[in-house]
């Protein structure tokens, strides 16, 4: 079975949290992403910002973009897994906490890459296929309701 250092993407764009919302949400229209990792100096992982944060933390709530700061809006438990580890684990841990992406990191907890649901997918066996999509439609479902 493949590992997640084979499947992730290795190329990560990241912000500090004081950088300015209006500036992080340039970088992703840029690099047409819709995350970030927010790190301190020395590569330290603090957060994530996602343009569903952006949309719910900010958007909804009809903030001013121009004042907020990244670590305003940023979503500051982001789930890690470590260099090395079979992409089954990867699969495991998407499904128990609902999420679209993991933070590969090395193992002094520094990010090295990002795993999503699609990176998987695209790398899965047929049955793990069948798996993914069954996870997917379960995340878009609860999205929606």
């Amino acid at each position: 079975m493949k590992i997640v250092d084979e499947v992730m993407t290795k190329t990560i764009e990241s912000v500090v949290p004081s950088t300015s919302l209006q500036h992080a949400a340039q970088k992703m229209a840029a690099n047409n992403i819709g995350f970030l990792l927010v790190c301190e100096e020395g590569n330290e992982l603090v957060g994530c910002l996602t343009d569903r944060d952006l949309a719910v933390r900010v958007v909804a709530k009809g903030l001013e973009v121009r004042n907020l700061k990244v670590a305003d809006v940023m979503s500051r438990n982001v789930l890690t897994i470590r260099r090395g580890e079979k992409i089954q684990r990867a699969y495991e841990l998407l499904r128990e906490h609902y999420l679209r992406r993991l933070v590969v990191v090395d193992s002094n907890d520094k990010p090295v890459g990002v795993v999503s649901y699609g990176d998987l997918a695209a790398h899965a066996s047929e049955e793990e296929y069948r798996e993914f999509g069954e996870l997917y439609h379960k995340l878009t479902e609860d999205l929606v309701s």
